[in-house]
């Protein structure tokens, strides 16, 4: 992934090691450092500044944070806030394509929904689909049952089984109905004759 830093960001950043160089030269003028610190960062937090414009309010630890990351040198980008950035078409998530389309197509919807709406909205409709639980309940069937389930019969058992211990009740049924018929495979035709 190529690196991608937004001009906000690299503004951030220079403002910040132009505050710590008058940090430094405000120090050198007086004898009690920590009392120079409280008076800089009143006089900073109190001013209507650029830098405030930019950083505003500060406070003592973030002065000396700021000079511990930069580490004596005068590198600016030390200094960029640690947002992990990424193209305008690349998402950071778990969701699947599938998921990031019903949340986008919510999000940038015209009534303009509030981000958390658009969130329950998702999930509502990806739950209407089934989209996030059948491949949690294959999950489960592999790991609490001997008798394989495809995932057409998943697909139905989703449909009619919404608690859980229905559903782990079920897969008992299935390992006794599966081993007294010496099923290997539950498929959807099966299924749909026990239920």
């Amino acid at each position: 992934m190529v690196e991608f830093t937004p001009e906000k960001s690299k503004k951030i950043a220079l403002a910040r090691l132009d505050l710590l160089n008058q940090w430094k030269e405000f120090r050198k003028k007086s004898d009690n450092k920590l009392q120079a610190d409280y008076d800089f960062v009143n006089l900073h937090n109190t001013s209507n500044s650029y830098l405030f414009e930019i950083l505003g309010k500060i406070s003592r630890g973030t002065l000396h944070r700021w000079k511990n990351i930069l580490n004596g040198t005068e590198d600016y980008t030390k200094l960029i806030p640690q947002y992990k950035y990424a193209k305008v078409d690349e998402y950071r998530t778990c969701l699947t394509d599938e998921e990031i389309k019903v949340f986008m197509g919510l999000l940038l919807h015209p009534n303009r929904l509030c981000i958390g709406k658009a969130i329950a909205l998702t999930k509502y409709k990806l739950k209407e689909q089934g989209q996030s639980y059948i491949q949690d309940l294959k999950q489960i069937f592999d790991q609490l049952s001997e008798i394989t389930v495809n995932i057409d019969a998943i697909e139905f058992i989703h449909k009619k089984y919404n608690r859980f211990r229905q559903i782990v009740q079920l897969i008992n049924q299935l390992e006794i109905i599966g081993k007294d018929n010496n099923l290997q495979e539950i498929n959807l035709d099966v299924i749909k004759e026990i239920l």
